[in-house]
């Protein structure tokens, strides 16, 4: 995470410091909104968001021991990833257009769904695996007994 924000701030200094305004009308978009446009500004602060408080619960090693703190941590971690990679790294790039024009995306019901759906399927692949290596750790003797 701790690379994720610098390369972000990189990021931010080299397109408002080059004053390219193709590099900069991009966070400009996405961190503020252009021209009354800003389905995504709420989203990428929660990003923001999200990242500092991740940072604050994973730098310390005091937080990471607590389980419950680290926990949260992951959760907050990788809902600032998604956002970041998913709405402001794709969805970003393209606004605005090579035209100037700003064209707004929102993920409609559908494609809501269908990435549900794909969710769906990899947890649902990724709990029978869990299944077969607990399984096949139980059958070689190796599974430690919590009690």
């Amino acid at each position: 995470m701790i690379a994720n924000v610098f390369f972000i701030l990189l990021e931010i200094f080299t397109a408002f410091y080059s004053n390219i305004p193709g590099h900069m009308h991009a966070f400009e978009y996405l961190f503020a909104g252009i021209e009354g446009h800003a389905k995504l500004v709420p989203l990428m602060w929660t990003s923001v968001v999200c990242a500092v408080i991740s940072l604050f619960l994973l730098i310390p090693y005091k937080f990471r021991e607590n389980e419950t703190l680290l926990i949260i941590a992951c959760i907050t971690v990788f809902i600032s990833l998604w956002i970041d990679k998913g709405f402001g790294l794709v969805i970003g790039g393209f606004v605005p257009n090579h035209f100037g024009t700003v064209t707004e995306y929102w993920p409609t019901a559908k494609e809501s769904l269908i990435t549900l759906g794909i969710w769906s399927i990899g947890f649902l692949v990724l709990t029978i695996l869990y299944k077969v290596a607990i399984s096949v750790r139980e059958e070689l003797g190796t599974a430690k007994s919590e009690y």
